[in-house]
């Protein structure tokens, strides 16, 4: 999150001395206290504690004005909380005195049922595979669209997605085993307390993956789910009907395997994802994912471009009076997939209009192995892989719009 600064001015007091020689100075102690300048973040239970540095003395009162219903203020801690409820609130203001000097500040807070967090990059490439400057590229590295992830890991071994409330867990090193053993040792597992565990879906497992890594594409918080390993879902293949889909944590890569079949094992527990949720504008062919707060184009098959023309193309997209389309970074792209479908992967009642190759998709997100290439989605099957950005190589292609940018 970007945070604003409450800062505050206090016991502001001067004594200035008349006639010769006399004089006086102000003490001034200063309070920093620090909220996000833009929160964004995921429906349900919220809490939110401020960094707080003082050079002076204690005893700060906080007070909140245009909040929603939901959220309220600790009066002596100036900890936020409350049940989170979908929506975008705006013109929310808190304030801090110490009785004497009072200081406000305004912000705004998106609410939804998941949030997307960065990919990682922050870097962008040219045609050969050298950094570049970001501006203009339209690359991920430009954008670096999302919530900043962040980990907490706990003594025992879980650890903590804050962003999306997930605690995975991460006590040892995962074991090989059946899909139906993995299923049953997660509903077994009693691990900090908690009993609810369960085996996670691709969407889950996709929610841990640092696509700025290669070689073990997991965030380092976690310690022992971090090697070029397989790992079951409890996402099934709709192509057969009995596979399930695995997650190879190295590249990473997608593929299935049938349940008889051993690979290994990670649980997870906290509110699973939300169903499917979108809004069509019919007038202009517009898509909103209402998990997400993210606008898809769905009004015409623009057909197939490089990665590069395919930035440019969305760069000067007009559509329902927006003009700030762009090609989506790989998270964003993998939130429309959908795996309960299959040829196309995706829910053709709410998107219309096909694309004439209903394969891979260009993301704007450059791999991290080989700085010329890009991550495309197989919209066919869900399965990602990499391809050249540019030399004639061309795919399809949907822009987005809006979404969240720290």
């Amino acid at each position: 999150m970007r945070f604003l600064r409450v800062i505050l001015f206090l016991a502001a007091a001067a004594v200035y001395g008349c006639g010769g020689g006399g004089g006086g100075g102000a003490t001034v102690d200063d309070v920093d206290v620090s909220y996000p300048a833009n929160a964004y973040v995921r429906s349900g239970d919220f809490s939110y504690s401020p960094a707080v540095i003082s050079s002076g003395r204690g005893g700060l009162v906080y007070s909140i004005s245009g909040n929603p219903a939901w959220l309220s203020i600790d009066a002596a801690t100036g900890v936020l909380s409350g049940t989170a409820v979908t929506g975008n609130y705006t013109g929310i203001t808190i304030s801090v005195s110490d009785g004497i000097t009072t200081d406000s500040h305004t912000f705004s807070v998106s609410v939804y049922p998941w949030v997307i967090t960065k990919t990682g990059h922050d870097k962008c490439y040219d045609n050969s595979g050298a950094e570049t400057d970001c501006a203009g590229t339209g690359q991920d590295g430009e954008y670096q669209m999302g919530a900043e992830p962040s980990f907490t890991r706990s003594s025992d071994g879980i650890v903590t997605d804050n962003v999306n409330r997930l605690m995975w867990q991460d006590d040892a090193a995962p074991a090989l085993k059946t899909y139906a053993a993995a299923v049953a040792d997660c509903a077994a597992l009693t691990l900090g307390g908690y009993s609810d565990w369960r085996l996670p879906g691709i969407d889950e497992m996709t929610s841990i993956i640092d696509f700025s890594k290669f070689n073990s594409a997991v965030f380092s918080v976690f310690s022992n789910i971090s090697l070029s390993q397989d790992y079951w879902t409890s996402t099934t293949d709709q192509n057969t009907g009995t596979d399930m889909w695995i997650m190879e944590l190295g590249g990473p890569t997608l593929f299935t395997d049938a349940p008889a079949n051993t690979n290994y094992a990670v649980c997870v527990r906290g509110d699973t994802l939300p169903a499917p949720s979108y809004t069509r504008d019919l007038t202009y062919d517009i898509v909103t994912d209402n998990n997400t707060g993210l606008q898809w184009e769905d009004d015409v098959d623009p057909g197939t471009e490089t990665q590069t023309d395919a930035i440019a193309a969305c760069s000067v997209l007009t559509l329902g009076g927006y003009t700030d389309w762009r090609v989506p970074n790989v998270r964003e792209l993998l939130t429309i997939v959908d795996l309960g479908h299959y040829n196309p992967a995706y829910d053709t009642a709410v998107f219309t209009h096909a694309r004439a190759a209903e394969d891979l998709h260009w993301t704007s997100t450059v791999t991290p192995f080989s700085t010329i290439d890009a991550w495309d989605i197989d919209m066919s099957n869900g399965t990602w892989q990499t391809d050249t950005r540019f030399s004639g190589l061309s795919r399809s292609f949907r822009c987005v719009r809006g979404g969240f940018s720290e």
